[in-house]
């Protein structure tokens, strides 16, 4: 048991990492995204393009002012994402009895990943929730002011997980 809890213990920690460099890549792309959303004068440009009027209105820092909100997202989803696959597939191929060394039917060995996939999806996309909603909040107007108070304020923990506005 010792070798499985530490085979989790760095999935969770190849998760968090990946996070954290996913993050420091996308922030730029998703502020130059939700701004595309909220606002009209960046709706008409593509993502480079708004990305380019981003860095020359307001500076590279500005747009890596969501970094944390960012990680509140996009950490669970990583974490969850790459946790949950390998656990569903190894519990369905356990539940039918199937080792590593057995030949899987074809229609299992497409079926299970698929399923498994499915899952994930829906896991991943539920754990992010939190984080994207706060992410939009601090990306949408560019004052890069909207935190957790401001969501909260909006309706309480419900908040996290509805659009916000």
């Amino acid at each position: 048991h010792a070798a499985t809890s530490i085979g989790w213990i760095s999935y969770l920690g190849a998760g968090v990492a990946a996070g954290l460099l996913a993050s420091l890549v996308l922030c730029p792309a998703e502020d130059a995204r939700i701004r595309m959303v909220a606002d009209p004068c960046y709706a008409q440009d593509g993502l480079v393009k708004a990305c380019v009027k981003l860095y020359h209105d307001e500076g590279i820092a500005a747009t890596y002012a969501g970094f944390w909100a960012m990680n509140v997202k996009q950490i669970p989803y990583t974490v969850t994402k790459q946790c949950s696959f390998d656990f569903l597939t190894a519990m369905a191929y356990s539940t039918l009895c199937i080792s590593a060394m057995d030949h899987v039917p074809l229609f299992l060995g497409a079926a299970i990943p698929l399923a498994a996939a499915l899952c994930t999806s829906v896991l991943s996309a539920v754990a992010s929730q939190p984080g994207d909603v706060l992410l939009t909040a601090t990306y949408k107007d560019g004052n890069h002011r909207g935190g957790l108070k401001d969501v909260y304020s909006k309706g309480g923990l419900a908040a996290f997980f509805c659009w916000y506005k």
